[in-house]
């Protein structure tokens, strides 16, 4: 549920879904109970991600929203995943 949080902001970022959307996913998620802020630090996250087999360099492929329901798999800077995951805190 983390991940979708974040997917959501990055799509939101990324001009692909509307913020409405994006605030409608994640309250749902709050809604359920499930987690949507990101526990660990910074780094450690950052430092995963960083292994992480869908890591290309400096970009990861990440599963974006066009639409709750439209998903779209594009490769993200990890300077961009950075600046979601200060939101997500």
């Amino acid at each position: 549920s983390i991940g979708m949080a974040a997917a959501a902001r990055l799509s939101t970022a990324g001009g692909l879904l509307a913020e409405r959307e994006a605030t409608r996913l994640i309250n749902l998620l709050n809604r359920l109970g499930l987690p949507t802020k990101v526990p660990a630090g910074r780094r450690r996250i950052l430092a995963a991600i960083k292994k992480d087999k869908k890591k290309d360099g400096r970009l990861i492929r990440f599963i974006l929203l066009r639409r709750i329901g439209s998903a779209i798999i594009r490769p993200v800077p990890l300077n961009e995943l950075e600046e979601v995951f200060d939101d997500l805190r």
